[in-house]
Order: C-alpha cells, then sequence, then structure tokens
C-alpha cells in the first residue's frame, strides 16, 4: 500500500493521526511535538518541549517505524506541488508534476514549490491544524526555517518492516519505546 493515507499505512487507512485518531491518546502521554498552550503566545511544552524535540522522543509513531510523521519539523519531500488531483485515484509513490520548463531553462528552480508534510512545534489547532497526515502544504527550494527539515525513507519489504517494528511499538501513550 502507498505511503500517506491515515497512519502512513495506506490509502485505505482513514486515521487522523499515525497512532489513531486522537492527538493525545487515552493514556494520557503525547506522540507527538506540537504546540500547546495559547498561540502565539505561550507554548506550555506539556510534550516536553519547546522547538524541536530528537527524532526519537515519542518513539515509532506507526507500523512502518516510522518517527515524527506528524509534529517536530514540517517534512519537505521530493513532490512538486499542485493543487490539482484526480479525484478518489490512489497513485504509488505520486511525483506531483514536473518543473516547469522555463523555470529550468531559466535556473529558477527556486520558485518551484515542494510540497511539505507533518506540521511541526509551531503548529496549533488554532492556527495552523496541518500537524495531520492528509494534510500538506508548500514551500520553494530555497525556503529555511527551523521548523523545516526532510525525510529520508528507503523501501522496506514486510519482512524486514515486521523485523523492525514489533507489534505493540507503536505510540500508544507517548512511552513506547
Amino acid at each position: 500500500a502507498p505511503l500517506g493515507g491515515g497512519g502512513g499505512g495506506g490509502g485505505g487507512d482513514t486515521r487522523e493521526f499515525p497512532w489513531g485518531d486522537k492527538l493525545v491518546p487515552a493514556g494520557g502521554g503525547h506522540c507527538a511535538n506540537v504546540w500547546q498552550g495559547r498561540f502565539p503566545h505561550a507554548d506550555q511544552g506539556a510534550d516536553g518541549y519547546n522547538g524541536s524535540a530528537p527524532v526519537t522522543a515519542f518513539g515509532v509513531q506507526n507500523e512502518y517505524g516510522l518517527y515524527n510523521m506528524v509534529g517536530n519539523v514540517w517534512e519537505w519531500v521530493s513532490d512538486a506541488w499542485t493543487t490539482q488531483h484526480t479525484a478518489g485515484a490512489i497513485i504509488r509513490d505520486p511525483q506531483g508534476p514536473a518543473l516547469p520548463a522555463a523555470a529550468l531553462a531559466a535556473e529558477r528552480w527556486r520558485e518551484a514549490e515542494r510540497v511539505k508534510k507533518g506540521g511541526s512545534f509551531l503548529c496549533h489547532r488554532s492556527y495552523c491544524f496541518r500537524y495531520r497526515i492528509p494534510a500538506r502544504t508548500s514551500s520553494t527550494a530555497d525556503s529555511s526555517t527551523s521548523n523545516l527539515g526532510f525525510r529520508c525513507v528507503r523501501p522496506l519489504g514486510t519482512e524486514e518492516a515486521a523485523a523492525e517494528v514489533e507489534a505493540g511499538d507503536v505510540c500508544a501513550n507517548g512511552n513506547s519505546e
């Protein structure tokens, strides 16, 4: 199944967050680093962090063993930004539209917008509710902020994924290690 549906588990998965439908699961622990408190005046840091957190701070967020699928820092991905999508289509590893030829010819690659996903520690439900799996936005290639990073990925076979993440390791209460 393609990554990118709810939970990072495929197009048929409709979870709001990688671990389920509640930002803070019933156990009360945090699974992601987002803004808590009155935005933008006071981040209470209830998740333990004001600003970015170490990658492994909240344990794995999904059954693929991925960390920080939402929250912490925006993740810039290789997909070109577009608002034109085919309704109901599930596309394996979508790349978005090619960069405009004129921009490439003029070496204006910085103007091309790329997708960023996952939200960040500066996201709050009242302002930027983008720390959900289906949410995305864009930025240009020359963007630089303290809440923007990128994700390096490699394909995993079913056996590898099962070996790397044992059942029960996915964040359920913020103490998943």
